[in-house]
């Protein structure tokens, strides 16, 4: 998925919701369900809207299984469902709706990563609504913990995307692109 293999991806989540739920395995399903719609959402964002409904429908079946489940506002499955709901209402313009939902992912756990995701996705939002200065602040709140996902390798998507959206924010905000 990240590497912009889309249809490899949703084959992959498929037959792991396909087993999930032969083996009513819920977590396992809540994590192939928010692989499919974050696979909808990158098509979304490259121009299929209709895939944003369809991240929408898997977004819809994920909350129904995370209150079942019963899932505290903070754990992993919850914040990632924000994620990937957040960008859904991004990419269709609801940017008060987004960026509440990029700022509950981010939690009192300064070392969290996706504490980083939050902070791109309020950095996304705010260059939206052309607020480069904000957009600036999140994108460098990302950087440091963009950098610790990195550990030992020489090159990261973390810190590639991390460093994008810093170059967009700091462009938009007048300033020069900082090097690294």
């Amino acid at each position: 998925q990240a590497l912009g293999r889309f249809q490899e991806a949703r084959a992959a989540f498929d037959e792991e919701c396909r087993l999930a739920i032969s083996h009513s395995d819920e977590f396992t399903e809540m994590h192939c369900l928010v692989g499919e719609a974050s696979v909808s959402m990158m098509l979304g964002e490259l121009g299929d809207e209709r895939q944003l409904d369809v991240a929408q429908h898997y977004l819809d079946r994920f909350a129904r299984l995370l209150e079942q489940a019963g899932a505290p506002s903070d754990s992993p499955p919850a914040r990632a469902y924000l994620l990937v709901q957040s960008r859904v209402q991004l990419a269709r313009g609801k940017l008060a709706e987004a960026r509440s939902g990029f700022e509950r992912v981010i939690i009192e756990r300064p070392h969290d990563m996706m504490n980083m995701d939050g902070y791109l996705g309020v950095s996304m939002t705010a260059l939206a609504a052309n607020d480069a200065a904000r957009a600036v602040e999140f994108a460098r709140r990302a950087m440091p913990l963009a950098v610790a996902r990195q550990g030992d390798l020489p090159y990261s998507y973390y810190v590639g995307s991390a460093s994008l959206w810093l170059g967009r924010a700091l462009l938009r905000a007048g300033g020069r692109v900082e090097r690294r």
